[in-house]
């Protein structure tokens, strides 16, 4: 995964409930809408075509919210959400980091990427099912949850998680990373492999259905599934082995 630069946000807004999904969700709009939307004849250039609904919205590839962007979505920063938690007998509080991972793009001219918000592995309600046989395996995946919004009358879809990205670390796509550049690479390359074949076994006991969205095959999942791990590292070169990319696939319990 590419990384831009951080955007600086500071929203001082004060929740009391648990109700940060959906001020993520209306941020993502907001931010959504702030983007033209692209036509259909935009993209084909085909004169004879013509919708009301857009074929999805034009994000500059410069823009300070789109921090990082993979081989199929594009990551943006939302604004930081300044959040009291109460309790009998005490409280905290603190920021809440969030981003706002949306697929598929491609190059719309040498300015801006097209931002289509297709669901995450392709259907809607992929994420939660895939998250639920992760779990069920034993995996351990953060927190997120997938929105639809309505933008410019096509709704668009995007995944809600923590951003990873805080307190200078690093965060790279586990398929394409060089081990060698962290001080546990062995280590977390033998943990990288055992969970990719852990994931595989289950597939081929017929225990889960995988579904591909943009890379692998359903005949053969195995380069989707290694798209799922992230390795973080940060200035001390220790790396740890995440699972969070989930965008390019769905998991269903046979």
């Amino acid at each position: 995964m590419q990384n831009n630069s951080l955007a600086g946000y500071d929203d001082k807004a004060k929740i009391t409930t648990f109700n940060i999904y959906e001020l993520a969700e209306k941020r993502t709009t907001d931010l959504f809408n702030s983007f033209r939307p692209v036509s259909s004849e935009e993209i084909t250039g085909n004169p004879l075509i013509h919708s009301h609904i857009p074929a999805g919205i034009a994000v500059p590839k410069n823009h300070s919210a789109l921090i990082a962007r993979g081989s199929h979505a594009l990551v943006f920063q939302l604004p930081n959400i300044f959040r009291e938690w109460h309790w009998q007998g005490g409280g905290a509080q603190g920021h809440v980091y969030l981003i706002a991972k949306s697929s598929f793009y491609c190059e719309l001219d040498a300015e801006n990427y097209m931002l289509s918000g297709r669901p995450s592995g392709l259907g809607s309600g992929n994420l939660e099912q895939t998250i639920i046989s992760l779990s069920s395996l034993g995996f351990s995946v953060p927190p997120m949850r997938e929105i639809a919004i309505d933008i410019y009358g096509r709704t668009m879809y995007s995944t809600i998680a923590e951003n990873l990205l805080q307190n200078r670390s690093r965060l790279e796509g586990a398929d394409s990373f060089d081990f060698d550049q962290i001080t546990n690479g062995e280590e977390i390359k033998e943990q990288y492999k055992l969970q990719v074949d852990r994931i595989m076994s289950a597939w081929q006991r017929k225990e889960i259905l995988i579904l591909p969205a943009g890379h692998g095959s359903e005949e053969d999942p195995a380069e989707a599934i290694k798209h799922l791990f992230l390795i973080q590292y940060g200035p001390g070169k220790n790396g740890n082995l995440l699972i969070g990319d989930l965008n390019h696939l769905s998991i269903k319990k046979n």
